[in-house]
């Protein structure tokens, strides 16, 4: 009988979707709904003013009511470039997929070659608008308390203000 009500619980938070995150495996499998809905959501693109001198562009996926659940950031840099997925539960950040590719020269170099680049991929977790987790691109764990992690923190976390705060009139 036990595990007749367990197998209900879980049917039933997937089928009604969760209500707040709390834990890595929430994020994990509101991850997963963001990706099976994303087809059917609106989409707006927007340009990211003050971010980049090279230009910062940003689609915007929102559900019907207007609330963002996703968005995809090209930020281009001289010497680098970064796509990031950043994904929303109730207007806020829950998770970030980033690449970034390192060029060998600034891309104005003669000495440019997209082949030399270098490509690395981080993960990033947040709960309550604070990140509690960063993959780097080795799957290791980066130290909460190290520069790095707050420093990328703030600005993940006031980039993902900034995406979930655009509307149509931002344009």
């Amino acid at each position: 009988m036990l595990k007749i009500v367990i197998a209900f619980c879980i049917s039933a938070s997937v089928l009604l979707g969760i209500d707040e995150i709390s834990t890595i495996t929430d994020i994990r499998a509101e991850y997963a709904s963001v990706k099976n809905i994303l087809k059917s959501l609106d989409k707006d693109s927007y340009e990211l003013p003050d971010i980049s001198l090279e230009g910062a562009m940003a689609e915007i996926y929102r559900e019907r009511d207007g609330d963002i659940v996703f968005s995809k950031t090209m930020i281009n840099s001289e010497m680098w470039k970064s796509v990031g997925e950043y994904y929303f539960h109730n207007g806020k950040l829950f998770f970030i997929y980033e690449s970034t590719m390192e060029y060998n020269e600034p891309i104005y170099s003669e000495n440019f070659d997209l082949k030399k680049s270098k490509t690395e991929w981080n993960r990033y977790y947040f709960i309550d608008d604070k990140m509690v987790r960063w993959l780097d691109n080795d799957k290791k764990e980066v130290k909460k308390d190290s520069k790095s992690f707050l420093e990328k923190e703030k600005f993940l976390g006031d980039l993902g203000s900034q995406l979930s705060n655009l509307r149509k009139s931002n344009k």
